[in-house]
């Protein structure tokens, strides 16, 4: 899994591996999220995401689209 560090007020860094699809989202409040079999498109526009919005891009294209797996509470 390849990490990129953002600059969003909410998110630390995001996780991808790039066979799976799964992408792995890390939040400054210690809250861990892990998503299932994203595509690569999807992925490419959140992380084109502004950092402003990158929390509201998630969860307006990713969360309740694909499986979801919350890996640590924060």
């Amino acid at each position: 899994m390849r990490y990129h560090e953002t600059y969003s007020q909410e998110i630390k860094k995001i996780g991808r591996d790039d066979i799976s699809k799964k992408i792995k989202v890390f939040f400054l409040s210690g809250r861990i999220e892990e998503y299932y079999h994203v595509p690569d498109d999807v992925f490419t526009e959140f992380m084109k995401a502004p950092a402003r919005s990158k929390l509201n891009h998630l969860r307006t294209h990713i969360t309740n689209q694909y499986k979801t797996n919350i890996l640590a509470e924060g």
